[in-house]
């Protein structure tokens, strides 16, 4: 059959839509589209579209920016959702991960909704980034919901930490300089207001020295 140049013209387009390079779509359009074996072109498109897409499908995935030659990627599981670690059957976000191959784990803890205590509620990389198997993954673990620390400057003491037993944070009374503060009263505060922080904390308060009738502290 003689060489047909429309053949390996339209063979090589189809050898490049299933992903190959122009050097080996030019060899499969020509081998099996423009007429150098005994079979008719459209039956030839097929088969070179068929051998480019297999070979697409062999090769190994590409190297991602900073990846060093030759070193294998590997598929990153989805592991949002699971617990940090295992328990009663159910496989713990380090195993599974320990499963496929990944050794750098790094655990960063956040706050999150009640019920995601302990459960991984964001992973980078994203499920699905092909990273080399010592590659750095960082899980964040719930730590369930924040509190915010409120304002409790110029209060009496006993005003103050009721607040805080009520917001189940724990509290320290330290002296500190009255800062135009009656003794007995909150002068300043660490954290500030506004921080958020975990239930069971400790707020503490500078509160100025003195005897205050009353106080309850």
């Amino acid at each position: 059959m003689a060489f047909n140049i429309v053949g390996l013209l339209v063979g090589r387009a189809v050898a490049e839509s299933a992903g190959v390079d122009r050097q080996r779509a030019t060899q499969l359009g020509t081998v099996f589209a423009s007429g150098l074996i005994n079979v008719p072109m459209p039956v030839g498109l097929v088969l070179a579209r068929s051998v480019a897409q297999r070979e697409v499908a062999a090769s190994p995935a590409p190297a991602t920016p900073g990846t060093p030659p030759g070193q294998t990627l590997v598929t990153i599981p989805n592991v949002v959702g699971l617990p940090i670690q295992g328990d009663e059957g159910i496989k713990g976000a380090a195993t599974t991960l320990a499963e496929a191959g990944f050794t750098n784990i790094k655990r960063v803890e956040a706050f999150s909704e009640a019920n995601q205590v302990g459960q991984v509620i964001q992973q980078e990389p994203p499920a699905g980034s092909q990273i080399p198997a010592n590659g750095l993954i960082t899980l964040y673990v719930g730590l369930g919901p924040g509190v915010e620390v409120p304002d409790l400057r110029t209060m009496a003491v006993a005003d103050a930490v009721a607040i805080l037993e009520e917001l189940q944070l724990a509290h320290e009374i330290q002296p500190a300089v009255s800062l135009g503060v009656r003794p007995g009263f909150v002068a300043v505060q660490e954290p500030e207001d506004g921080a958020i922080v975990q239930k069971g904390d400790t707020v503490t308060l500078g509160v100025p020295e003195g005897d205050v009738e009353g106080e309850v502290i």
